[in-house]
């Protein structure tokens, strides 16, 4: 199956997968909102198995919209959603936020998360490109991600 993926709209991360989603499922279609959720939609409970094919366009736009910064960004935005909704420091560490329930290693990443909210560029050095990361789940799955050309 062959499914087109127009990468005008994809801006960050929450728009790539909201565009997925509508790819492989048509209007409102859901198709995850992190990688775990992805690996998970491509066993086929979302609309679609592999083998697969993603044609993207727009596909150097795209991979720079989703670089080290989007996925720092990303976490960031995420973490102050789990701190306003009350998450306390355990449930912190077992989402991955913080390493261990160390002080230092809280406050350490606190302020990594802080910066990267606040647009800092330094806290996005922990984080590789979130398109890489797209791309080696899309591949253990058995999906090509390709540009149309």
């Amino acid at each position: 199956r062959i499914v087109h993926l127009d990468g005008t709209w994809i801006t960050d991360i929450p728009s790539f997968y909201l565009s997925l989603g509508e790819a492989i499922n048509g209007p409102n279609g859901y198709f995850g909102g992190c990688l775990n959720a992805l690996s998970d939609c491509l066993c086929g409970s979302f609309g679609v198995l592999p083998p697969l094919t993603i044609r993207l366009s727009h596909f150097d736009e795209v991979r720079d919209a989703l670089d080290d910064r989007a996925w720092a960004r990303f976490r960031a935005e995420s973490f102050h959603e789990a701190v306003a909704k009350g998450a306390n420091t355990e449930e912190l560490v077992d989402w991955g936020y913080f390493p261990s329930d160390h002080e230092g290693e809280i406050a350490r990443w606190t302020a990594k998360y802080e910066a990267a909210f606040a647009g800092g560029l330094d806290a996005s050095a922990d984080y590789g490109s979130y398109f890489d990361a797209i791309l080696k789940v899309l591949e253990r799955r058995g999906v090509k991600l390709v540009p149309i050309e």
